[in-house]
């Protein structure tokens, strides 16, 4: 079965257009001011009604308040993505509040940082395993997820890009592959080509 990619940090309807044509299953947006790849509320909305229902839509988001969140949900995206909540008592009242999936990303630094995973999925839709500095541009220890025993379709995301995506598949067995600044050049610009965008999820696609 073919893998599942999110294009993350998508800023414009021709990035959201080639994702979808080039076989990408969800795309992110980040409301995150210290992010190149922030976008307000209003242009989140217009992003993921750009979208006309055609792909999974991602709200990405860094321990928000309440108020935030009862923003996000007003654009109505399909899932929201949490970063900076390791608390799960927050993370369930979050998916209470909303009423939507939860992606909660886990940043990887070492083994201790995988003790809450069986608790967390039990309150995701998904996990997604990330190095400790979202949107660095910079891998993990891919070998720390090896053995988790996890039951739900999980994204691995940190540094990929067109050149290493297809070994850290290969090495870890990930189900969906999340990608951000590897969609970028130059990296961290917070601008995706859309020849990376289409060469990544062609990559992507060739692996078994």
């Amino acid at each position: 079965m073919s893998k599942k990619i999110k294009n993350c940090g998508l800023k414009t309807p021709e990035a959201i257009e080639q994702s979808i044509l080039t076989g990408a299953s969800f795309v992110g947006f980040v409301h995150h001011e210290k992010s190149p790849r922030h976008v307000n509320i209003d242009t989140m909305s217009t992003l993921i009604s750009a979208t006309k229902s055609r792909i999974k839509t991602v709200a990405v988001l860094v321990n928000p308040t309440d108020a935030l969140l009862h923003d996000v949900v007003a654009v109505a995206p399909d899932f929201i993505q949490l970063h900076g909540v390791p608390n799960p008592a927050r993370i369930q009242a979050i998916a209470s509040l909303t009423g939507k999936p939860i992606i909660s990303a886990i940043a990887v630094n070492s083994v201790h940082d995988l003790t809450l995973t069986a608790t967390l999925e039990e309150l995701s839709a998904h996990l997604l395993f990330d190095a400790p500095r979202a949107g660095s541009g910079i891998a993990f220890d891919w070998a720390l997820l090896k053995n988790l025993p996890l039951k739900k379709p999980w994204f691995l995301a940190g540094g990929l890009t067109i050149t290493n995506v297809v070994e850290a598949i290969r090495l870890t067995h990930a189900p969906m592959v999340d990608v951000s600044s590897g969609l970028e050049d130059p990296m961290g610009s917070g601008n995706k080509s859309l020849e990376m965008i289409a060469d990544f999820n062609k990559a992507v696609l060739s692996t078994l």
